[in-house]
């Protein structure tokens, strides 16, 4: 993500500020065990595994992963 300047957005977590330190914390959204695991929703996740990855990605991986997508 990095090398194409992408930012990692959590899926379950949301970054906020501590007013009593000033530091970023991630703190659980509950949109998980409340509402994706009961109902197996994974639809709208990234599959890291497929080639649901952007093009631009695929320069990164190695030729023997390549074989995999």
């Amino acid at each position: 993500m990095e090398n194409v300047n992408e930012t990692h957005k959590p899926t379950y977590f949301d970054e906020e500020v501590n007013p009593l330190d000033g530091l970023v914390y991630h703190v659980y959204n509950h949109k998980y065990f409340e509402h994706d695991r009961p109902k197996k929703n994974w639809g709208h996740l990234l599959d890291l595994y497929s080639s649901q990855c952007k093009p631009e990605v695929y320069q990164y991986i190695s030729d023997k992963d390549k074989e995999r997508f």
